[in-house]
């Protein structure tokens, strides 16, 4: 049986199709079905139409999101991000629907969808369109750019920051092979190969970034060493990847932020302790006054709270993680 045929066949057992009504056609009778919608509950109707568009989504109550922390990571999801820290941001782009973490107050970037080669002028202004009501919370838009091409890259550039920063954005240039300059611009987003970009051009680019005051940006950041690297030798101010596309929402959000940790440590240089010198009964919150940083002994990352397994301390993260895999609940 076709699929459709089957689909109609199914759909006419289905509650919604009241009794057969029947018609008389040239001497024959056919049997018809009407669809009816289903009868909403008491409780649904007092509330009314479901509110759309910003309304519908409640702000991030948490305070921290009024200040831009010194490294963010910008993932890559349309989900919840009420509860996460401050240091998780979005990374959003032409081709993504959803702007819920925006909508919640996310501190967040665009992309321009030049790296999947399916760049869509058009549909890049719509796109800045609809997020020119979340413009206080946007670190940069980056630019149209051409991957591997830093002189086509250039042409474009010219092209495009003006009308993106007439929209009220700060405007990223996107650093790839071969590039030689940084045009003026308001953040400075490193691309291109990693053999490019990790080596002594792109190195030289990012001190120029630099002595010129311009935050600094690295892309395709998916392991926590990538991110001490990014934070600690280019002095990353922002980072993003699509980790939590290959782990997961829950999970990545939660390693993402064991990733900025360990990159603010390696960025700080600072020798802290692998046990704290607190009694087993203190639970470290950053609302203490003698609050004092440590190091995770499974993560390495800092943590300001900590779980005592046996001669060590887990950050909450660890912990959880722990109790998980040895079904402690």
């Amino acid at each position: 049986m076709p699929r459709l045929t089957l689909r109609l066949a199914k759909a006419h057992q289905s509650p919604l199709f009241p009794e057969p009504h029947v018609v008389r056609r040239g001497g024959k009778v056919h049997t018809q079905r009407y669809w009816v919608a289903p009868e909403q509950p008491a409780a649904a109707q007092a509330r009314g139409p479901r509110p759309r568009g910003e309304e519908a989504v409640p702000r991030d109550p948490d305070p921290r999101l009024a200040e831009r922390p010194s490294l963010i990571y910008l993932a890559s999801t349309s989900s919840s991000c009420i509860g996460q820290p401050p240091t998780i941001g979005i990374m959003t782009g032409p081709e993504v629907g959803g702007l819920r973490p925006i909508q919640e107050g996310r501190w967040w970037a665009s992309d321009n969808g030049c790296f999947t080669g399916r760049f869509n002028p058009e549909r890049f202004v719509r796109h800045l369109e609809r997020l020119r009501p979340y413009r206080d919370r946007c670190l940069f838009v980056a630019a149209p750019d051409v991957p591997r091409n830093a002189q086509a890259t250039l042409e474009r550039y010219g092209e495009w920051a003006g009308p993106i920063r007439a929209m009220g954005f700060p405007v990223a240039y996107v650093l790839q092979d071969g590039a030689q300059e940084i045009p003026p611009c308001d953040y400075v987003f490193l691309a291109g190969s990693d053999a490019w970009r990790f080596g002594p051009q792109g190195r030289a680019l990012i001190e120029e970034a630099a002595r010129r005051g311009l935050p600094v940006h690295v892309g395709r950041v998916n392991s926590g060493e990538r991110t001490r690297l990014s934070a600690a030798d280019f002095g990353a101010t922002s980072v993003d990847g699509t980790y939590t596309a290959f782990a997961g929402v829950e999970r990545g959000l939660r390693d993402i932020h064991r990733f900025v940790s360990q990159g603010l440590a390696a960025r700080a240089r600072v020798p802290l302790p692998l046990f704290p010198t607190l009694s087993v009964s203190d639970t470290l919150d950053l609302s203490y006054p003698d609050a004092q940083a440590g190091r995770c002994m499974s993560c390495g990352g800092v943590t300001y709270r900590y779980d005592q397994y046996g001669e060590g301390y887990l950050c909450p993260f660890c912990a959880e993680e722990l109790q998980e895999e040895m079904g402690w609940g």
